[in-house]
């Protein structure tokens, strides 16, 4: 083998290496960068759209522990209940919320009621960026502490991305409508 040949194969080999670092990077690193970013984006969209039902409807509270969200693109129903929502004002519904509900592999972000809140998180079964699945390794039941897990690189968050995000539902019961009429 002469020189020429010689520094044209190391040459290529090193390109093929730089090459092959970058795919690495790309997929290791910029997946999962792509990944929170995409699960952030939609659990910001499910807050934003129960916060709108909120300040539209007022919700009571959520029938189980872990709710599914698949209600958001309803334009009406009949009653006080909107899959798994319990509303004061269901008359003021303004929907559909979203054209489509938000899911992460096919699988559908939740509301989770905890002792210290309503908390939009992954559905069980999704697999965050840091490895951890949720439902699996991520337990969220009625005592769990989920601000303590959004901080928890382990848990609910990865790098600078939380997969959680609190609920404000203020009561905002008209105090007239809960007082009973003398008998």
């Amino acid at each position: 083998m002469n020189r020429q040949s010689t520094i044209t194969t190391v040459t290529a080999s090193a390109i093929l290496i730089a090459f092959a670092a970058t795919l690495y990077f790309n997929f290791t690193y910029k997946s999962a960068d792509v990944l929170s970013k995409q699960l952030v984006r939609n659990i910001i969209r499910v807050h934003d759209a129960l916060q709108k039902i909120h300040d539209d409807c007022t919700i009571i509270d959520f029938d189980y522990q872990k709710n599914t969200i698949n209600f958001l693109n309803v334009k009406s129903f009949v009653g006080s209940e909107v899959g798994p929502v319990n509303l004061v004002y269901p008359e003021k519904w303004n929907g559909p919320y979203m054209d489509d509900n938000p899911t992460f592999h096919e699988i559908e972000y939740q509301v989770v009621a905890t002792d210290s809140g309503y908390f939009v998180t992954p559905g069980d079964g999704i697999k965050l960026p840091n490895g951890k699945i949720v439902g699996t390794n991520i337990v969220l039941d009625k005592s769990t502490d989920v601000i303590s897990l959004m901080a928890d690189e382990n848990a609910l968050r990865y790098g600078k991305y939380i997969f959680a995000k609190r609920l404000e539902l203020k009561k905002k019961v008209d105090e007239r409508l809960m007082v009973m009429p003398n008998v």
